[in-house]
């Protein structure tokens, strides 16, 4: 017998199948006919009374047990009554002739037990019971007509024995064909997993990276002809984030290799050295076992790249202890990660004033204190003859009434009013690149910035802008949340949703959540700041390809059961993990897995998981 290996294969090419035996089939029974050779003989020969007869029974018999094997290996007819009722025929028959003929034709209980056992609806408890019913019937009826005993015996036990070999047998090619189907759908699991993942990093090593890059250049030309010494911070910067992408890139990539423990902490310590952060390794015990090396390196791995991502440290640790059957990790830094709303010295938030993460002195000669010169407000686009501004006197001068703080620079007229923006950004670069250029506007300072969601509505409520600029992914809570919670608590602050992938989903949602605007991250300043400003007038300032892809996907077709169930099976969790987590059973999970699915026209949950997360339903 040879055996299916379902391995994943490469990213575009899904799974390899070996060539396996299909087990039993339909004509494998077809030779045991030839047990009614001596019953056949006898019709032949004119020993049977009423050879015509005989004749006839001979061949209804062999055609019902060929229509009962056939339709119970036919996957048409094998989940069906169908075969039943050609066994319950092919029962009659065999009593009849047995009773009527006797002697060689009581061979044909054996082969009424063989067909049994091919009707896999017999199969279980009520295999058994017909079984010994039916052996049972037969050694009286063997020993009634011959007279002897160890006749009697002997088609007995061979009729009980046919039937349980037959259906022990195909019990167990079921079983192996369900083993090697499971196999293969966990290998394609694991591809659509790897898909994923892929994915994942590609957003966010290049999504983010490019989006950083974007808005940096974008400083850096705007900074230039006034001041010198932050566009040329804003450069080493942009060179800053293209050597982490491409460490990062790399580390992605040796991420589907495999690698020892050794190898991952050579490569944690070079990506640390890289991001000008003190490491140190410590490594102690006997040789690991190959998977505890591998399990720990990923740990090393997705520890390192959170220090260097989020934790703003100078200096880390990395121990390896290993005891006896216990092996211990440590990784230590001295990073502050990210402190509560409105705790002092907080790196995620700076209220009203300047020291972005990654900006270092570029950030505070754009902060309160910027050294150039003053510049006159800027104009809405689009106000014919350019008359009027959008702080104050747009369409009925609702932006002059709802923002009426005094400008930054002092000065007084009808256009001397400011807008208070918080910024929600998880990226320290990002946001304070953004808030640089914000407040390069003389009518939009920056009140807040923060690097988790679970701050904003906080945040907000406390420094009460006019304006949140809020990224969808972000720590602890989503954008999407923050700004729904926000439209209920605060109707005076009007929220743009900023970030980097927009999917149509996303945008029905921000739309759905009071959002007065969807943006990308790396369009132009200019186009952001005008947005705010027609926000604040009562527009709703939506990116046209956002839009238009919006209306082309449709809206979200999944439940909102569905959705938490294709999220829980996101991490490839099996159907009983799903419904213990939410409190279901496991054929209900089935029936929401199998209408998202089809929702999605995908072929199994992980291509239904892609899909979601691609329109932005999840």
């Amino acid at each position: 017998m040879t055996t299916t290996q379902a391995v994943p294969g490469t990213a575009g090419s899904g799974t390899r199948t070996v060539p396996r035996g299909k087990g039993p089939g339909k004509y494998t029974f077809l030779p045991w006919l030839l047990m009614g050779v001596g019953a056949f003989s006898h019709v032949i020969q004119g020993e049977a009374g009423n050879p015509w007869i005989g004749g006839a029974a001979l061949l209804a018999f062999n055609s019902l047990y060929i229509f009962v094997v056939f339709t119970a290996f036919d996957p048409r007819h094998g989940d069906r009554r169908t075969p039943l009722y050609g066994l319950a025929g092919l029962t009659a028959v065999t009593f009849a002739v047995a009773l009527g003929y006797g002697g060689s034709w009581m061979l044909f209980f054996p082969l009424l037990s063989l067909a049994s056992g091919a009707v896999r609806q017999l199969h279980g408890k009520r295999l058994g019971l017909w079984l010994i019913l039916l052996s049972g019937t037969a050694g009286v009826l063997t020993g009634w007509d011959q007279g002897d005993a160890s006749e009697s015996l002997g088609i007995g036990y061979g009729t009980f024995v046919s039937g349980m070999v037959t259906a022990a047998v195909l019990n167990l090619f079921d079983t192996v064909r369900q083993l090697e189907e499971t196999r293969q759908e966990l290998a394609r699991t694991a591809v659509e997993r790897e898909r994923l993942r892929f994915s994942r990093d590609l957003h966010d090593l290049l999504g983010h990276t490019l989006s950083v890059v974007v808005v940096k250049a974008e400083a850096v030309r705007r900074l230039g002809r006034r001041d010198l010494d932050a566009a040329l911070a804003q450069a080493a910067d942009i060179e800053a984030v293209g050597r982490q992408a491409l460490t990062e890139i790399r580390e992605a990539v040796s991420g589907y290799r495999e690698g020892s423990l050794s190898t991952e902490l050579e490569r944690a310590r070079s990506v640390l050295e890289a991001a000008a952060v003190e490491v140190v390794v410590r490594r102690s015990g006997p040789p690991l076992a190959p998977q505890t090396e591998a399990l720990l390196g990923w740990v090393v791995r997705e520890s390192v790249t959170n220090t260097v991502r989020h934790s703003g440290a100078a200096r880390c640790e990395i121990e390896v202890r290993a005891t006896g059957d216990r092996v211990r990790l440590t990784v230590t830094d001295d990073g502050h990660g990210p402190a509560a709303p409105g705790a002092v010295g907080s790196p995620s938030r700076t209220t009203g004033g300047s020291g972005g993460t990654g900006l270092k002195g570029a950030g505070r000669a754009a902060g309160r204190g910027r050294r150039h010169p003053r510049r006159r407000p800027r104009r809405a686009p689009g106000l014919p003859g350019g008359g009027r501004t959008a702080r104050g006197a747009g369409p009925g001068r609702r932006a002059a009434a709802r923002y009426g703080h005094r400008r930054r620079d002092g000065g007084h007229g009808e256009d001397d009013t400011v807008i208070k923006v918080l910024l929600a950004e998880d990226q320290g670069m990002m946001r304070g690149a953004l808030a640089l250029l914000l407040e390069l506007e003389d009518d939009i300072e920056i009140v807040a910035r923060l690097g988790s969601g679970e701050e904003i509505v906080p945040t907000a409520l406390e420094v009460r802008p006019d304006v949140a600029l809020l990224d969808i992914e972000l720590p602890g809570r989503s954008g999407l949340d923050a700004a729904a919670e926000l439209h209920e608590r605060l109707p005076s602050c009007t929220v743009l949703i900023l970030t980097t992938f927009g999917r149509p989903g996303y945008l029905r949602r921000a739309m759905e959540s009071g959002a007065g605007g969807f943006l990308v991250k790396d369009g132009p300043v200019e186009e952001l700041a005008g947005a705010i400003r027609r926000a604040l007038d009562g527009e709703r300032v939506i990116d046209p390809a956002l839009a238009a892809a919006a209306l082309s996907a449709g809206p979200n077709p999944l439940t909102r059961r569905e959705q938490e169930v294709l999220t829980a099976a996101a991490d490839g969790s099996t159907v009983a993990d799903i419904a213990a987590r939410l409190h279901l059973s496991g054929a209900t999970v089935r029936n929401y897995l199998s209408a998202a699915i089809g929702k999605t026209s995908t072929r199994n949950r992980m291509e239904a998981v892609r899909a979601a997360r691609r329109n932005g339903w999840l």
